[in-house]
């Protein structure tokens, strides 16, 4: 089963594939860390003065990898899979390597932060109390008549 990614993150991602692996590699952990931990902003400033860019490129290159991540830790891809998957946004095959290698290691961890982030719809147990609201007030109604 392949991710489909429109294009916007395909276009996210894009800025990914111009950069080197050291740096790649960084771009994953920065990513794994705030699906795990929450976001830091800070790390974003720090990385774009770094990187000599914009704090919105950065912020969209980790946003890429984080729907990467979590979309292939939601549907427990595969190693093959999730290569597949990196084929369709055209990586260099290091640059593949990096992020297959940044999932296989973290996806896990990943799966269960997304358990713990599922929040449990209220559902009725028993409707029997709301039938007996009912039955009374409409014997209080003619009682008072």
């Amino acid at each position: 089963m392949l991710i489909f990614l429109n294009e916007d993150n395909k276009n996210h991602l894009l800025f990914l594939k111009d950069i080197e692996t050291e740096v790649l590699a960084e771009f994953c952990r920065i990513s794994i860390a705030f699906l795990i931990e929450g976001p830091n902003s800070k790390i974003y400033h720090n990385a774009a003065q770094k990187l000599e860019t914009d704090v919105s490129i950065v912020q969209h290159g980790v946003e890429g990898l984080m729907h990467l991540f979590t979309e292939g830790a939601k549907h427990a891809l595969s190693e093959q899979d999730f290569s597949e998957t990196l084929l369709t946004v055209d990586f260099s095959e290091p640059t593949q390597r990096e992020i297959l290698g940044h999932y296989l290691k973290n996806v896990t961890e990943l799966r269960s932060v997304l358990t713990r982030m599922v929040t449990d719809v209220p559902q009725y147990k028993s409707l029997e109390w709301r039938c007996d609201v009912q039955v009374a007030s409409r014997r209080d109604r003619k009682s008072v008549v």
